[in-house]
């Protein structure tokens, strides 16, 4: 999928709702299979409702693999920057708030929501809740061919 293509369909995720009437399973059926063998393996898979996309893509895996691929790369540089002492933190905490929310990452979303009202005190909480979600996504992607 061309790169240009990818992160507008990221950008269109984090502002589009769900329509009332077509929200997501809480457990998506595919998904819980993969849990398992997660944790089995020791995988948590908890920071991400993998449900939530999976409804929003119909179902499609492939696509949902294109979604995560994208978002792993853009959390593995949040993730950088926020270790690194970003100097725009506001535009990266908003940015990670809507494309978090547009995956499943909720907690991810919500603690992001606080700091833009906070400031920046919960940045160290936000790198954790950002670890949590980079461990379960690139989980997902080993589970399902990324």
């Amino acid at each position: 999928m061309d790169p240009l293509i990818k992160s507008q369909l990221l950008y269109q995720l984090s502002y589009t709702p769900i329509p009332c009437g077509l929200a997501p399973p809480a457990r998506a059926r595919n998904i819980s299979e993969k849990a398992s063998k997660a944790s089995a393996m020791g995988e948590a898979l908890k920071a991400v409702d993998f449900g939530y996309l999976e409804g929003f893509t119909g179902g499609d895996l492939g696509l949902m693999r294109e979604i995560f691929k994208v978002f792993s790369k853009e959390a593995h540089g949040w993730a950088e920057e926020l270790r690194a002492g970003p100097t725009d933190w506001r535009a990266i905490v908003h940015t990670m708030k809507g494309t978090g929310r547009s995956v499943g990452a909720n907690r991810l979303g919500d603690l992001c929501e606080r700091a833009e009202m906070d400031g920046p005190g919960l940045l160290p909480e936000i790198g954790v809740a950002l670890d949590e979600v980079i461990v379960d996504v690139d989980a997902w992607l080993a589970l399902n061919g990324g």
